[in-house]
């Protein structure tokens, strides 16, 4: 827990290390050593912030549920628990695609979407159709699964 606060204490500076990542879209050059420093810095606290509110979802979602839409929508917290696994995954990815921009690979995403589309349209297939809503949120958690490890993969080899 402490070393998800002390990273989470740092996001004041996050949009500066950002800008600085992106700073060689602009022409601005820094070293591979300093890209990467940047870069492991941000997606710590990137996936400790996610694991933090996947946590507090997980434990708190009934709550959640309840003080913003009422019980009404109590039927919907198992799909909001499972969405909750995504956080970890859609946390980083943003980071991880600019870093990919920042290194002029953005051809490379082609795959990355392509995979995500398809994906989200077989496992909705596969999955909606027994399990409903909750077939919906696994799609998503899997789908998501699967082209992160692809982004992160790609990320790997910059």
């Amino acid at each position: 827990m402490r070393f998800v606060l002390r990273h989470w204490l740092e996001l004041e500076r996050l949009p500066d290390d950002i800008s600085e990542l992106r700073a060689q879209l602009d022409g601005i050059e820094i070293s591979r050593k300093r890209f990467k420093e940047l870069l492991n810095k941000t997606l710590i606290i990137a996936v400790s912030s996610a694991l933090v509110f996947t946590l507090v979802t997980l434990t708190f979602g009934e709550l959640i549920i309840k003080m913003l839409y009422g019980d009404e929508y109590l039927e919907s917290i198992n799909a909001f628990r499972i969405l909750a696994l995504t956080l970890p995954m859609v946390f980083p990815s943003m980071i991880i695609g600019n870093a990919i921009f920042a290194k002029d690979k953005q051809k490379n995403l082609l795959a990355y979407v392509a995979m995500g589309i398809f994906g989200n349209i077989l496992f909705n297939f596969l999955l909606i159709p027994p399990f409903g809503i909750a077939g919906a949120a696994w799609s998503t958690v899997i789908n998501q699964l699967i082209i992160n490890i692809y982004a992160w993969k790609m990320l790997k080899r910059l």
